[in-house]
C-alpha cells in the first residue's frame, strides 16, 4: 500500500495516523459512511472548517535549546545538521552577492 510513495513520509504525525487507517483496512473494521459521518460532524462542529491553517499541519516542536525542530522521520541531530547546512549556503550566498 505504501511503496508507490514511501518517499513522501516525512510527517511523523501524519504518518502515525496513516498506518492507523491502513490498519483498519487491514482488519476490515473500516467503513467509508462511518468515515464520512465523523467528517461531517466535525467540519459542522467547526463551522466547515478545520481548526489547523496549513502551516500549522506541519506541526512544528521546539526542542529544550529553543531550536525549532520539524517532527519528522528525521532524527533531530540530523534537521540540526540540515538546518546549519541551509544557513552556511545563504550565508555563503549573501557574502558572494556583496
Amino acid at each position: 500500500m505504501l511503496r508507490p510513495r514511501a518517499f513522501v513520509f516525512r510527517n511523523r504525525a501524519r504518518l502515525n495516523q496513516l498506518l492507523a487507517l491502513i490498519r483498519q483496512a487491514y482488519l476490515r473494521v473500516d467503513n467509508v459512511a462511518d468515515y464520512a459521518t465523523d467528517i461531517r460532524a466535525y467540519l459542522d462542529l467547526h463551522h466547515g472548517h478545520p481548526v489547523r491553517t496549513y502551516r500549522q499541519a506541519y506541526d512544528a516542536r521546539t526542542n529544550e535549546a529553543g531550536n525549532t525542530l520539524l517532527a519528522s522521520l528525521w532524527s533531530a541531530e540530523a534537521q540540526i545538521s540540515m538546518r546549519d547546512a541551509r544557513q552556511r549556503r545563504q550565508l555563503a550566498k549573501s557574502i558572494q552577492q556583496g
